[in-house]
């Protein structure tokens, strides 16, 4: 565990993620190419998501900010999913407009589940400069008690991650 001070791994996050050596193709690759992008789009905003956990009392111990980052990522799904909700109750929206309100609101929910997921990574000390590091994290939290299956193709695929 990283202290309240420090609670940051490596200052160099990489902006851009690079996707596997090898792409595959079919089904799977599907879902890994969203959580790719979701994780993409997540990994900058990491020490910003800390920051603001930080804002109200900077000498928060790690538990603390978790804390903070878990009441903001409940928030940040409760909100989504009442607009999304809201939005397609409204009369006069058709049926396909609500079912892509809730198709946005599910990529929605994946970016704020790996913003999450990798920022309480991130104040616990876990290196985060690897795409496969932050892609089993992610896919481990998603997936639950599934996940020793998925984690195990992918360590399986990757080998030396």
């Amino acid at each position: 565990m990283v202290d309240a001070k420090n609670s940051a791994a490596p200052a160099d996050l990489p902006d851009v993620i690079e996707g596997p050596d090898s792409p595959s193709s079919g089904p799977g690759q599907v879902v890994l190419n969203l959580l790719d992008k979701a994780i993409g789009l997540q990994t900058p905003l990491v020490r910003k998501n800390i920051a603001r956990a930080r804002q109200r009392n900077p000498e928060a111990t790690p538990a603390e900010v978790i804390g903070t980052l878990e009441k903001m990522y409940v928030s940040a799904l409760a909100s989504t999913g009442a607009a999304v909700g809201g939005a397609a109750a409204a009369p006069g929206v058709g049926t396909g407009i609500a079912l892509a309100l809730s198709a946005g609101e599910a990529l929605s929910s994946l970016e704020l589940s790996a913003l999450y997921v990798l920022s309480v990574a991130e104040v616990h000390g876990v290196p985060l400069d690897e795409i496969e590091r932050r892609r089993i994290l992610v896919l481990g939290i998603l997936l639950g008690e599934s996940s020793s299956k998925a984690i195990g193709r992918v360590a399986e695929r990757t080998g030396q991650h």
